[in-house]
């Protein structure tokens, strides 16, 4: 007979760890671990809980040897809650609906926040030993106790740097590295650097790669670089996972920089190769597109030049199109798609200018407007996500279609939630570059031809994320805002076919990038302003 307060005392020592995940924005994480651990919600008690056998052989071997049990109860609970976070994977693995006679945890809650909540169980199993007892402890306990010399024994059972991060964790410092790593690959994909120069551009821009030595070195670069992490994929004992996180990197550039670094891609530092290396591709099969500086000597002695761009797949399939360009033409292609994002008529553009800079001047109502729009945009995103499960639930859903859609949901979700906390974060100074920007869209196609080489593929890298060429045009994925100025939804057509303004609201999807702090992009534009000036 198993004495009961040795299971009580089990349990107050689960209650006390699990209580750790009771704080601000992990409610919803703490209602997931309360329920499946059988302290709450419906059939909740005795029968919910389990026999609670492993943290008890923990207790008794403990006595059993001559130590004080209760000095075990951490390293007893520690193990209980891995044991949970193991069965919450089972059940998914399994899709078992009942758990100890009540619904699974991933039945409740879907797949994705039943991992999130398992992970919240193997995060709280960091125990160390100090010289008087074990301890359960935050990293930030722990890192005190370390720095003082007092831990002898370390057992790490598991840790979620989002549910065990310290209470002073460097957030900021985060969030700049994470641009530092997006900047590198970007200029990285452009095909116009090596490493050394790479280095030296990221060290110009006030990227640091540590405060020891701020320049990145080559290992540091190539295994950022190579890091398929970055893509979502999370390798672990031989296999490979898909990460169920928001990617820092667009896959697309990820793999340009995968194919400048195996030499698929050809970089090119030749001035009169303006377009090579990686910034134009194949629309058909993917690779970029290699540039040819062709001479031919005249009649008259004289050489004529012509750069032509054309695929660089040297085994195309049978159904590849010859895809061969004229520099001049490709110019002109460019020069097209630049001119789309000026407005009508100068009339219309000077009056998106002031409706801009009165929607900023008065952005607090903006901001409460864009508010309301995310928070409708969540409670959608959370009935979808139900109607989802229970489609799943219902057999009319597959399992493969709902993996698929509840990443995505989520993802969307996480997005809308951090745009909803970053609302509040406005600086006027982003206000002013919203306006830079307008007014540099406006005159892109001037600022273009009076450019060099180094400038034009600047330029490409801040208005558009891809550029494909097909044997017969050229499209350009744009960035934001410019894709919203493509396409002008703030016009429209009425019977004399004469352009009519939407409310003074329509500018407001603009603003959008500029109510946060702006991506990296936005910024270069003003070095462009600068040198153009």
């Amino acid at each position: 007979m198993v004495d009961p307060v040795l299971l009580i005392a089990i349990e107050e020592e689960l209650q006390r760890v699990v209580g750790r995940a009771r704080q601000p924005g992990l409610e919803e994480m703490h209602q997931m671990l309360a329920y499946h651990m059988g302290w709450e919600g419906e059939g909740a008690g005795p029968e919910a809980r389990g026999k609670r056998i492993r943290p008890l052989l923990v207790l008794l071997s403990a006595s059993a040897a001559g130590g004080d049990w209760q000095r075990a109860l951490p390293a007893a609970a520690a193990v209980e809650l891995v044991h949970n976070f193991s069965l919450v994977h089972d059940d998914i693995q399994d899709q078992s609906p009942l758990r100890r006679g009540r619904a699974t945890l991933w039945i409740k809650w879907g797949v994705a926040q039943a991992i999130n909540a398992a992970l919240g169980n193997i995060g709280a199993t960091v125990v160390y030993h100090d010289a008087s007892d074990f301890k359960f402890g935050t990293l930030a306990e722990l890192r005190t106790a370390l720095d003082g010399g007092a831990v002898d024994t370390l057992v790490i059972l598991g840790g979620n740097p989002v549910y065990d991060a310290p209470a002073d964790f460097d957030w900021k410092t985060t969030q700049r590295k994470a641009k530092t790593v997006v900047r590198m690959f970007e200029l990285y994909a452009g095909g116009g650097h090596t490493f050394d120069s790479l280095a030296d551009q990221l060290a110009k821009e006030g990227h640091v790669y540590r405060p020891s030595q701020p320049r990145f070195h080559r290992t540091a670069l190539s295994y950022i670089l190579t890091n398929r992490f970055y893509l979502g994929e999370l390798a672990r004992n031989g296999q490979v996972f898909k990460g169920q996180y928001r990617l820092l990197i667009d896959p697309r550039t990820f793999e340009t920089c995968q194919d400048i670094l195996n030499g698929r891609n050809r970089r090119t530092g030749h001035p009169d190769i303006m377009l090579s290396g990686g910034v134009l591709r194949c629309a058909h099969c993917g690779f970029a597109m290699t540039g040819e500086l062709i001479r031919r000597k005249m009649r008259d002695g004289s050489r004529n030049a012509h750069v032509y761009y054309r695929c660089a797949n040297n085994h195309p399939d049978a159904g590849h199109p010859k895809i061969r360009w004229k520099e001049e033409d490709v110019q002109d292609a460019i020069l097209a798609e630049l001119q789309a994002f000026r407005l009508p008529t100068p009339q219309i553009a000077q009056w998106f200018r002031e409706a801009l800079a009165a929607a900023f001047d008065e952005v607090d109502v903006v901001q409460a407007q864009r508010k309301k729009s995310l928070t409708k945009r969540r409670t959608e995103l959370a009935n979808m996500r139900d109607r989802l499960l229970n489609g799943y639930l219902g057999g009319t859903i597959d399992e493969a279609t709902f993996q698929a859609k509840s990443t995505d949901l989520k993802r969307q979700a996480e997005d809308v939630e951090r745009s909803l906390d970053e609302a509040d974060g406005f600086d006027p100074a982003f206000g002013k570059a919203a306006l830079a920007v307008f007014d540099f869209s406006q005159n892109l196609a001037e600022i273009w031809r009076g450019s060099n080489s180094a400038t034009k593929r600047d330029i490409l890298e801040c208005v558009s994320l891809n550029r494909t060429l097909s044997d017969v045009s050229l499209a350009l994925t744009k960035r934001r805002p410019f894709d919203f100025l493509a396409e002008r939804p703030f016009l429209k057509k009425s019977r004399g076919d004469c352009p009519k303004f939407e409310p003074s609201e329509a500018v407001q999807p603009y603003m959008v990038p500029f109510l946060r702090p702006p991506e990296p992009h936005i910024f270069r534009i003003t070095n462009i302003l600068q040198r153009s000036a």
